[in-house]
C-alpha cells in the first residue's frame, strides 16, 4: 500500500507537470515496476480517467446532499405543522378547562342560591296561601255590604286588587327561585324545534299584538329533531321571549329562527330594541343581576342553566340602541346527525 500511495503521488506530480516517477523512486526500479503493474491491475481504471472519476463521485455527493436538505426541510416543515396543531389543541383545553372551572364554580353558587331558596319559599308558602284565602274572604264580606255606601266600598275593591296582586307576585317570584334552586327531573326524547315554536308561538300571538311587537318567523323544516324536554326548554325560550319584549316598550320586530349549524341545532332570537351596554352584557347571565325594578335576575341564569343541563350554549351579542340577538345551540339527536 506503501508503494501503491508513492505512485499515485508521483503520477499526480506527473500531471502536474513536476517531477518524474524515476526521479522520485530512483534505486527501486524493479520494485517500481512490479507495483506499478500490481496497481494497474488492482484499480484498472485508467489514469486518464480519474478525473472523471472524481466529478462524477463530487456530483453523487453534491445529490446526497441536496437530498438530505431537502428531507430536512420537508421534516422542518411538517414538524413546524404538528406544533402548531399541538398548540391550537393545547390553547383550546385551556381554554375548555377554563369555562368547565367557570361553570363548576357558578354551580356551588347555585346548588347554594337553590337551597336559601327552598328553605325561603318553606317558611313564607304557607302564610301566602292563608294571606290570600283571607281576601278571598274579604272579597266576598265587601260585595256583600256593597249597596250601603258605594264609594268606600270601592275603595275597599281597590286595596283588596292590589293587595292580591303583591301576594301573586310573591308568589311568582317563590316559583322561579324554586325552579331555578331545585331543576326538575327532565323527560328528554326527539323534539321538532319547528314543531314546539309553531305551538308555543300561537299563543302568545295576542300578547305580541298588545305590545305592538311583529313576530317573524324563519324555520328550517329539514332541520334534525333535537333530544331535550320540551317543557324545559320552552321555559328557556319563553324567557328569551319576555326579555325581547320588554326591550321593546314601544313596539318592533322580534325574529325567531332555527337553522342547523354543523351537529348542532341553532336558535336565534332577536330583538330590534334598546339594546346592552357592555356592563349589562358582562353580568347578563349572573343570577340575581336585573336591570328591571320588578325583576328577579334569575331569568336568564336560569335559561343557561336550562341549556348547559341539555348539553348547549347560549351567547349574546348586543348593540346599544339597535337591539339584541340570543344564539341558542342544542346538540342533535344521536343517528340524525350527517
Amino acid at each position: 500500500m506503501g508503494n501503491i500511495s508513492l505512485l499515485l503521488v508521483a503520477d499526480v506530480y506527473r500531471g502536474m507537470g513536476g517531477w518524474p516517477v524515476d526521479g522520485i523512486c530512483r534505486g527501486r526500479s524493479v520494485r517500481k515496476r512490479v507495483v506499478h503493474q500490481r496497481y494497474a491491475q488492482w484499480g484498472n481504471i485508467p489514469v486518464s480517467l480519474v478525473p472523471i472519476w472524481n466529478a462524477i463521485m463530487l456530483f453523487v455527493f453534491f445529490l446526497v446532499v441536496v437530498w438530505l436538505l431537502t428531507a430536512f426541510r420537508i421534516s422542518h416543515y411538517y414538524l413546524e405543522q404538528t406544533v402548531e396543531r399541538r398548540t391550537a389543541a393545547l390553547r383550546a383545553e385551556i381554554e375548555e378547562r377554563k369555562r368547565l372551572e367557570h361553570a363548576k364554580i357558578q354551580a356551588e353558587r347555585l346548588a347554594l342560591v337553590g337551597s336559601m331558596a327552598a328553605q325561603v319559599a318553606h317558611k313564607i308558602r304557607n302564610p301566602l296561601g292563608s294571606i290570600s284565602l283571607n281576601l278571598d274572604l274579604i272579597g266576598e264580606e265587601v260585595n256583600a255590604a256593597a249597596n250601603s255606601e258605594a264609594r268606600s266600598f270601592e275603595e275597599c275593591r281597590v286595596l283588596l286588587r292590589e293587595m292580591r296582586s303583591q301576594v301573586v307576585r310573591i308568589h311568582q317570584v317563590l316559583q322561579e327561585y324554586l325552579q331555578f334552586g331545585r331543576m326538575p327531573k327532565s323527560e328528554r326524547a326527539a323534539l321538532s324545534l319547528k314543531g314546539l315554536f309553531e305551538e308555543k308561538l300561537s299563543f302568545l300571538q295576542p300578547l305580541l299584538n298588545d305590545k305592538h311587537v311583529h313576530l317573524r318567523k324563519a324555520f328550517d323544516a329539514d332541520l334534525p329533531p333535537v333530544h331535550g324536554d320540551a317543557e324545559q326548554l320552552w321555559e328557556a325560550f319563553l324567557n328569551v321571549i319576555r326579555n325581547a319584549v320588554d326591550a321593546m316598550p314601544d313596539g318592533g320586530n322580534l325574529t325567531v329562527n332555527t337553522k342547523k349549524n354543523g351537529t348542532k341545532a341553532l336558535v336565534s332570537i332577536s330583538d330590534d330594541g334598546r339594546g346592552m351596554t357592555h356592563e349589562e352584557a358582562r353580568n347578563l347571565f349572573i343570577p340575581f343581576f336585573t336591570t328591571k325594578s320588578d325583576g328577579t335576575g334569575l331569568g336568564l341564569a336560569h335559561t343557561q342553566q336550562i341549556v348547559n343541563e341539555h348539553g348547549g350554549k347560549i351567547d349574546c351579542t348586543t348593540s346599544l340602541g339597535k337591539g339584541s340577538t340570543f344564539s341558542i345551540e342544542l346538540p342533535l339527536t344521536v343517528g340524525c346527525v350527517t
